[in-house]
């Protein structure tokens, strides 16, 4: 019998039955906890695709899978947002595409971790954003041809989403630009 107060301990196949006894009262307090032999996770897989700059809002995730995985998990992270855009698990095979396009105008990262007879830790990131397709130039509508005016005014068919325009003229008589 332990002394009043010391703790014992018993082994019981993978638990640890803890006890302690106080001189006040004979009571024990018992606190069982579970001591599990540590699961072989599996590696990450290796990150493919997508990275660096895409222009599919809607892009396929592409990996290679890591040895005895039998599933895996990814988490898409939004840097604008600061937050996860999407966290998908169960994924098998070697690709998945998000069901909703991913915001355009946000940057993001991605990381993966797999299951084998328990989850593994999350492996490296890859980070990608979208990329900005330059508008067509707009159409010039004036001045055309050869022109004596020497402040002409210029317009053109302006261009959906452009922000401002920048106008480059080049005097043809010095070989070089005026503005």
């Amino acid at each position: 019998m332990p002394r009043s107060g010391s703790p014992s301990h018993r082994q019981l196949g993978n638990m640890v039955r803890t006890t302690a006894t106080n001189s006040l009262r004979a009571a024990c307090i018992g606190l069982a906890l579970a001591i599990s032999s540590i699961a072989a996770a599996a590696d990450p897989p290796s990150l493919v695709a997508p990275q660096g700059s895409i222009s599919d809002t809607t892009p396929e995730f592409q990996w290679q899978a890591a040895a005895g995985a039998t599933m895996y998990q990814i988490a898409i992270y939004d840097d604008t947002a600061r937050s996860y855009a999407v966290i998908e698990a169960g994924l098998t095979g070697t690709t998945w595409t998000p069901s909703s396009p991913l915001d355009d105008t946000h940057s993001y990262r991605w990381k993966m971790r797999s299951f084998e007879s328990g989850w593994g830790s999350w492996g490296p990131v890859l980070r990608f954003n979208f990329a900005s397709a330059a508008p067509d130039p707009p159409a010039l509508l004036q001045p055309m041809g050869t022109i004596s005016d020497t402040t002409p005014q210029f317009t053109w068919v302006p261009v959906d989403g452009a922000l401002s325009y920048q106008i480059a003229i080049y005097d043809v008589t010095a070989g070089a630009y005026a503005l």
